[in-house]
C-alpha cells in the first residue's frame, strides 16, 4: 500500500490487487481506478449515530466489492490503524 499526502488534494492510499489499482480516497471509499466503482465507504464512528463508545466505525462493503471482502476488510483496518496513530502523534504534543 502506498500513501499519498498533499497539503493541497485530498489523501489516496493506493494498492494493486491482481493486476488491478485500487485506492481509498480519504479513508472514507474504496474504488477500483478502472471502472471507478465504489467497493466499500467507511464512516467514523463519530460520523455513525448509533455508533457505541468502542466501536471504530461502520464499514459498508458495496455489492461491487462483496468477492473482495477480505482484501476490503483488512486494507480498512490498515487504514484505520494510520489514522489513529496520527491522531495520537498530534495529541502527544
Amino acid at each position: 500500500m502506498h500513501h499519498l499526502h498533499h497539503k493541497n488534494y485530498p489523501s489516496k492510499t493506493t494498492f494493486t490487487y491482481n493486476g488491478k489499482v485500487y485506492y481509498w480516497y480519504e479513508f472514507n471509499e474504496l474504488v477500483e481506478e478502472e471502472s471507478g466503482s465504489v467497493l466499500a465507504q467507511y464512516y467514523p464512528s463519530w460520523n455513525v449515530p448509533d455508533a457505541h463508545e468502542h466501536v471504530l466505525g461502520k464499514l459498508v462493503i458495496k455489492e461491487y466489492g462483496v468477492h473482495l471482502i477480505d482484501l476490503v476488510v483488512i486494507t480498512a483496518l490498515i487504514l484505520q490503524s494510520w489514522s489513529q496513530e496520527g491522531k495520537e502523534a498530534v495529541a502527544s504534543f
